[in-house]
């Protein structure tokens, strides 16, 4: 998942990495004493001139994972991999199981997680072999496909380091329950399989969330599309 404007990628191995953030902070010198303080910081100290409180997050959230999407015990390990790695990220929290939706089980270890403190607001992690790669961000307000409302470029994974990556993993989050997911037509060669979930907020509104792979650097022209038709786009070309 590549960094876009939507969404910041955040890597970290197995015991954790950290994130720096620096903060400008402006200068002015003291004004002589007993001076009065210059107008502008006047206004900065007057009760009418206190900053708006943030924003609080949407009352639909957080989503509630439906059905298989829910963890079990089996997900353990990838759900203690995503949460040592988000120990480094105070910025963003890690909800409890119960609103942690698992879009794919591989083996032991592996596979995809996503979460939504809102209806706007997700982190999504990818993990394989103790690494966690986690996307944080917001989705966009439109998309060039109809119900389609995320598509990641496609996370690369290398067997070896040093070595081409030869597996590539993409998200996508769509609008509605139109599962389950395929390729239209034949899989292209190459292909992993495709996997679903589904999540839902206290509004009553649903979404999907699709993950699939390639196992090769070629991107096939072909599309995903749900069971009823309703919701198509290019697999890996995503702002298509």
């Amino acid at each position: 998942m590549g960094l876009s404007r939507y969404g910041r990628r955040l890597v970290a191995h197995g015991a954790g990495y950290g994130l720096a953030l620096l903060a400008v902070t402006s200068c002015t010198a003291a004004p002589p004493s007993g001076a009065a303080p210059p107008k502008s910081q006047q206004s900065q100290a007057s009760p009418t001139a206190s900053p708006s409180p943030p924003k609080p997050a949407s009352s639909s959230g957080p989503a509630v994972p439906v059905g298989a999407a829910r963890p079990t015990v089996a997900d353990g390990p990838v759900l203690a991999s995503v949460r040592n790695s988000m120990k480094s990220l105070p910025s963003h929290e890690m909800p409890s199981d119960e609103f942690v939706a698992v879009i794919r089980r591989d083996a032991p270890g592996a596979g995809e997680l996503l979460w939504m403190k809102d209806d706007r607001t997700y982190c999504s992690a990818i993990v394989r072999e103790g690494l966690a790669r986690i996307e944080c961000g917001s989705l966009p307000e439109n998309w060039p496909r109809k119900g389609v409302l995320k598509v990641t470029t496609g996370e690369p994974y290398q067997d070896k380091p040093g070595e081409q990556p030869s597996l590539f993993v993409f998200l996508a989050v769509v609008e509605g329950e139109h599962g389950p997911y395929d390729y239209k037509g034949e899989a292209p060669e190459a292909a992993g399989s495709v996997r679903d979930a589904v999540v839902t907020f206290a509004s009553g509104r649903k979404l999907g969330l699709i993950s699939y792979e390639k196992h090769s650097r070629r991107i096939p022209e072909t599309e995903i599309c749900g069971a009823d038709g309703a919701v198509c786009f290019p697999a890996y070309y995503p702002n298509r």
